[in-house]
């Protein structure tokens, strides 16, 4: 029985561990102080994601071709 207490104690230190460490460094990243000039926010165009659209489809296609032919 001590065994089994022994190892649920260093499972649950771990596991606490990792939690809060966890969520300590998303606490540091979200409360770091930014550099530079704010970024615009990433916007694009209806011919920018119709250009982004063609080209997926583009690999993937090469993709499928390269597939069919194993």
């Amino acid at each position: 029985m001590p065994r089994t207490t022994r190892r649920l104690t260093v499972l649950l230190l771990a596991l606490a561990i990792t939690v809060s460490g966890t969520a300590w460094s998303f606490g540091t990243k979200a409360a770091a102080p930014k550099e530079g000039k704010a970024k615009s926010s990433k916007i694009m165009t209806r011919s920018q994601y119709e250009e982004l659209q063609r080209s997926r489809a583009a690999a993937a296609a090469k993709t499928k071709a390269a597939i069919g032919k194993i």
